[in-house]
């Protein structure tokens, strides 16, 4: 009795064993597919809510500064009613929140800004350049630019780096399914005498294939749901240690990636355990 109750201990033990090993390599997996789903329009995204900036300078009429934005609100390639303006007084502010910036009474180091959207659905260089070309005529303008996306080769690094996630997400799906072909074959290997004896006893290969089978896709659906969960641990805490990058994360894509854990894990399972069944030449 002792003997038995010893053997369904190991056993729970290496199935708890066998589940976290396969999550903790499903949640790289899930992360890295998760960065290439929105490194897919991450360029596109980066456009659209990285603003353009109009600096100017100190002593401009505010009938002239109305007139400015009243005729940037009417170009082509601005997004309609994306045209504000931010204070100087106002960047003080939110510069103070973020640190000391040990100012005199009165002293101001910042600009008055003026931001927009560029269309992304238009040419995005010729809206800029017809942008840049008009705001020559305006002489208390000191820089216009995109801070990021208008910068020379912008388009290759995003490019660099949706290859990176396609072989990093691609190297480690394959890591998963080598990972789980060998733990899948161990426990093969300690049911090997009981699966050679149903076989021989004249038992068909459905009867003896089917407990293992759903056995499998279990241990296959309990690692992807833990890791799903690993997964929603590292957001939170990418959301306390750098909310900006947190911020640019889509639900929808999310829920893309926990969809495709919880096809791979039982899948990946399934393939692992008929590929050990013919091994076995039942």
């Amino acid at each position: 009795m002792q003997k038995f109750l010893n053997l369904i201990s190991e056993t729970r033990s290496s199935n708890l064993l066998h589940v976290l090993a396969v999550a903790l390599v499903l949640s790289l997996v899930g992360l890295a597919f998760l960065a290439f789903v929105h490194s897919i329009r991450l360029e596109k995204r980066i456009r659209t809510e990285t603003p353009f900036v109009i600096e100017l300078r100190p002593g401009y009429q505010s009938d002239s500064l109305k007139y400015l934005m009243d005729k940037l609100e009417s170009l082509p390639g601005i997004v309609s009613k994306s045209v504000s303006m931010i204070p100087r007084d106002r960047a003080v502010q939110e510069m103070s929140k973020e640190q000391d910036l040990a100012l005199s009474p009165g002293e101001n180091p910042f600009f008055d800004l003026i931001v927009l959207n560029l269309d992304p659905e238009q040419d995005e260089q010729a809206s800029i350049s017809r942008l840049q070309e008009f705001l020559k005529g305006f002489g208390f303008i000191s820089s216009a630019s995109n801070p990021i996306a208008g910068q020379a080769g912008f388009s290759d690094s995003v490019r660099k780096v949706k290859t990176v996630l396609v072989f990093s997400t691609l190297l480690l799906a394959l890591m998963a399914f080598f990972i789980i072909g060998y733990l899948v074959r161990i426990f093969f290997q300690t049911k090997a005498p009981v699966i050679r004896l149903m076989g021989l006893l004249g038992a068909e290969p459905g009867k003896i294939a089917g407990p293992y089978t759903r056995l499998a896709i279990i241990h296959g659906l309990a690692s992807a749901l833990m890791a799903v969960s690993m997964l929603g641990l590292a957001l939170l805490v990418l959301y306390y240690m750098a909310p900006w990058v947190y911020h640019l994360l889509d639900l929808k894509n999310f829920l893309i990636t926990v969809v495709v854990l919880l096809i791979t894990g039982p899948g990946l399972h399934y393939i692992s355990i008929r590929q050990s069944i013919k091994s076995f030449q039942i």
